[in-house]
Formats: structure tokens, sequence, C-alpha cells
């Protein structure tokens, strides 16, 4: 520590390492030595194989080997470190050494993020475009792809690190982790970090959002062309060509789901919105669906994120509220709004003729607004009745976010009123919602058995059967956890519940309406012509 005046500037950190665990230390010591040879040797092997034989000197095997040579560097600026403190008594790092591996670290990460997204590309157009594969993946253009991956990451990195070098730190110097990692600096700095925290936040969204984006565009093109593919064994083919790039950046995304389910759900709603032929009651409806999960998600997920590298997961009760309060005005919101789909779906078949004239835009509108404000309203009188409670025991909530059975459990005043004013509300949105769910399924199923051609039942089916889906995994999910709180109100059951209906369906929801739709499918073919004759 260097002194002056009443300022201790800090110059070394203390990496708590494994050091939790002592009693195991030599085992894992051993298991991360193994898989850091053995990263190091299948890494160095594939670079060795692919330079040798000739038959490999291609685009997709040229970023894979620039691929395992990031993997290398990525993996070395953490391992050897975290392997030689296995056994020090005093585990510290320099400030400039901890700088320097956080920047090695974070500009190999940012590169493997960009390179990703220039693979998903290549499988793009080895997939959809194979006649032109050649002229369009030629080796100039994959080594300024490479190139402009190592820049942008650097780029990002040396941004990060002149801001990370203005921080002074003079209070506690231990890292409760075995690297030097941005959030755990940021907790140790005693200067403001409010712009570090937001060059971040810019950061996370132009390599994150944008990238996954792109993967994910990307692929949806190739699920097009691997499904107008006639045979079975080209379909194998097709899909084998980039199942391995596919599993490789679902790993290495891992935590982006979040970015992910924004992407395909802002995704959906642009091409409805660009696209004159789907501009029909079905798709508005979906539109809003789209728009309510964006929404939904984005109430639980980034406080999630940044909870895993918060050693105090800490929430105010005004935050806690209003996250209840959105997520649950959202949740009511589209439980009206699944039951006005129904409706529409209904409509559709069982009087097609009478269609346009029932579903009219005015009426369409009408049912949007009528789902949000009686969703708002519903949890706008949660709230008052929230409010009055008191909690003065307890604080520790056993979920990832603020809800409503956690929150009862932890108050010490009387809860006898807001449960039947809950019970009343699940009632009204729930079994109401689901009533006119299942009403409209009956006249549809009649409907469809009515009808005596085949491919008219399939295709009267295929109408609804995403929102079958969609309201089948929604309501399920919710059952389980609010109409059964006491067998699992914060038990891992009931969490993994919760991640499936703020997390998964969100993300899920996209697919479930465009994978089994022909209009969509055709819309982003279209696209894909236009974007296609742009750039040739």
């Amino acid at each position: 520590m260097i002194g002056g005046g009443n300022i201790t500037e800090i110059t070394h950190f203390i990496l708590l390492g494994f050091s939790d665990f002592p009693r195991i230390i030599v085992v894992l010591f051993v298991v991360f030595l193994a898989i850091y040879i053995l990263t190091l040797t299948w890494n160095l092997s594939l670079l060795i194989l692919i330079r040798m034989d000739s038959h490999l000197h291609t685009p997709m095997y040229f970023f894979l080997s620039n691929l395992s040579f990031m993997d290398i560097c990525y993996v070395t600026s953490t391992a050897p470190k975290m392997l030689y403190d296995f056994f020090q008594e005093r585990q510290t790092i320099t400030f400039v050494a901890c700088a320097v591996q956080y920047f090695v670290f974070s500009t190999m990460g940012l590169s493997e993020s960009c390179l990703m997204t220039a693979m998903a590309y290549d499988r793009y157009a080895a997939i959809c475009n194979p006649l032109l594969y050649s002229s369009v993946m030629s080796p100039a253009l994959c080594g300024r792809m490479v190139l402009g991956s190592y820049l942008a990451g650097l780029s990002a990195t040396v941004f990060q690190l002149c801001a990370m070098l203005q921080l002074h730190f003079c209070g506690p110097n231990v890292i409760n982790h075995f690297f030097c990692d941005l959030p755990q600096l940021l907790v140790l700095s005693c200067t403001d970090t409010f712009f570090l925290h937001l060059l971040t936040i810019i950061l996370t969204m132009i390599f994150g959002v944008i990238n996954v984006s792109v993967i994910m565009i990307s692929y949806v093109y190739i699920v097009i062309s691997i499904m107008k593919i006639t045979t079975g064994s080209g379909r194998s083919k097709a899909f084998n060509t980039c199942a391995s790039h596919l599993t490789a950046v679902t790993l290495f995304y891992t935590s982006g789901i979040y970015l992910v389910t924004v992407s395909w759900n802002l995704g959906l709603i642009a091409v409805i919105r660009m696209d004159s032929r789907l501009h029909t009651p079905m798709y508005f409806f979906l539109s809003n669906l789209s728009l309510l999960d964006t929404c939904y998600i984005s109430i639980i997920a980034p406080r999630m994120l940044s909870d895993f590298f918060r050693k105090h997961k800490l929430i105010s009760f005004t935050g806690c509220i209003m996250q209840y309060f959105l997520f649950s005005s959202l949740g009511l919101t589209e439980c009206s709004l699944l039951a006005a789909m129904a409706y529409d779906c209904y409509v559709a078949i069982c009087s097609p003729l009478l269609y346009t004239a029932t579903m009219c835009p005015s009426l369409c509108l009408q049912m949007v607004a009528g789902s949000c404000v009686t969703g708002f309203l519903g949890s706008f009188i949660q709230l008052c009745a929230l409010l009055q409670l008191h909690f003065c025991g307890p604080n520790i909530i056993n979920h990832f976010f603020c809800d409503l059975p956690q929150l009862l459990t932890l108050s010490c005043s009387d809860t006898l009123f807001f449960q039947v004013m809950t019970s009343v509300l699940t009632v009204i949105f729930g079994l109401m919602s689901v009533l006119v769910i299942m009403i409209s399924y009956g006249y549809i199923v009649a409907t469809i058995v009515k009808i005596t051609s085949a491919e008219g039942r399939s295709k009267a089916f295929n109408t609804c059967a995403s929102h079958l889906t969609a309201v089948t995994l929604f309501f399920g999910s919710g059952i389980f956890v609010y109409m059964y709180p006491n067998s699992g109100g914060s038990s891992s059951q009931s969490k993994l519940a919760s991640v499936l209906y703020t997390v998964i369906i969100p993300m899920l929801n996209p697919l479930i309406y465009s994978l089994r739709n022909k209009e969509i499918k055709d819309a982003l073919s279209i696209r894909k012509k236009k974007l296609f004759s742009w750039c040739y």
C-alpha cells in the first residue's frame, strides 16, 4: 500500500480463490490442472491438424483454428495463476498484473463473441447459398472478418482498461474470486464507478445484443433453408454442418438467454410491422404478446444476472414492491391477451366468412387495451394491499426475484385478507381466462371434427396449434407456483417453474409462433431475398 496524507492507495489484491474448500484443495488442483492440460492439448492439436491437412484449408476450419487460438489465450489468462495460488499461503496479485489479466481475458472473450458471429454468417452462406459459397467466403473476406473480431475485442477492452486505470482502491483489497474480473474490482473501488458501469452496459449491448441478433437471424434463415430440403439425408447433412457451431454458441452465450429473448421478440415485432400481409388480427395480437414478453423478462432477468456477481444481493422494499407490481401487471395482462387470442382463433375457424367483420381493427384494439387495463388494475389492487403489510422479522427471500408467496411468508402482519383477495384475482384472471380458452377450443375442436378432408383439418389445427402450446406452457407453470404455494413457495421445484414462465417461455413464444407458421416463414424469406439482392 502507498500512503499519502489520509489516503492509502492499494497496490496489491488478495485472491481468495477456492480457499473455502481446504479439505479438497488437492482434488481441485488435480481436476483444474487436468482440464487446463486437456484444453491446451485439444486446441493445439486442432491447430496443427488444420495447418497440416490441405483438405481443411476452408473458411470453416480457418475460423475454427482462430477459435482454438482464442481459447488457448482465454484459458491461459486465468488458469496458470489460479493453479499456482492453490498452494500459496498469500494469494496476492499486483494491481498492474490484475489489470493485465483482465485485459487479456476481456479481449479474448469479446473477440470470441465476434468470431462466433462471423462463423454463424459462414454457416448461413454454406447452407443458404451453397453455389455462391466459395466466391462469397473468399480468403480476403475471411481474413478481414477474423482481423475485425480481434480489433473489435481489443478496442472495446482498451476503453474499459483506460476507465479502470482511473479508479482508486483505498479500502478492502480482498477479491472473492480466482481471477481479476470486473464486477469484483468495481465493488472494491472507492471512487465513483458510474462511468465504467455505463461503458460496460453499452459494450454489453453492442457485443451482446448485436452479435446474438446476427447469429439468431442467420439461424432463422438456416432453419428455413433446411426445412425446404426434401430428403431426410439432405436435412441431416445440412444440420450437422452447423450443429457444432450452434452448440458452441449456446455454451458461450449461456447467460445470453435474456439477449436472445429480447432479440427474437423484437425481431418478430419488426417482421410483423414490415410485412403488410401480416397486418391481420392474429399478428396484431402476436406482436403485442412479443412486446409483453420483452417487458416481462426485462423486469426479472437484468437484476437476476447482476446478482450472480454480487456478494450481497440486496433489494430495497420499494424496489421489491415495484418489481412485483410490474411483473404481476404484465403477467395478468398476458393472461387476458391469451384469452383474446383464443377468441380470435375461434372466430377464424368457426366463423371464417364473418372473420373480417367480427375481428375489426377497433375490436382488436379494444381487446388489447382491455387486457392491459385489467392487468394493471388487478396488480394495483394487490399493490395497495401489499403496502399495508409490515416486515419485522427475517428478510431473506429464497428466490431470484420478489414474488408474492415469498413476501407473504416473511410478513409479520395478518395476511388473511391478502390471501383471500389473491384467490379472488386468481379466479377472475386465471380460471376465467382458462374457461374462455377452453370454451373457445371446445367449439374449435367440434368444428375441426366436422371438416371432411384431412388437409382441411390439418390446416385448421395448425391455425391454433401454436397458441394452444403457448397457453399450456404459460398456465401450466403458473398453476404449479400459485395454486400450490404451500407445496414449495420457495422450493427448488417452484424456482424451476418460475424460471420456466419468467425466462424460458418468453424466449420460446417467438419460436412457437414462427416455426409452424407459413406466413412468418414467407415474410422472412422475402426479407432474406431483399437482403441478398442488396448485398450482391
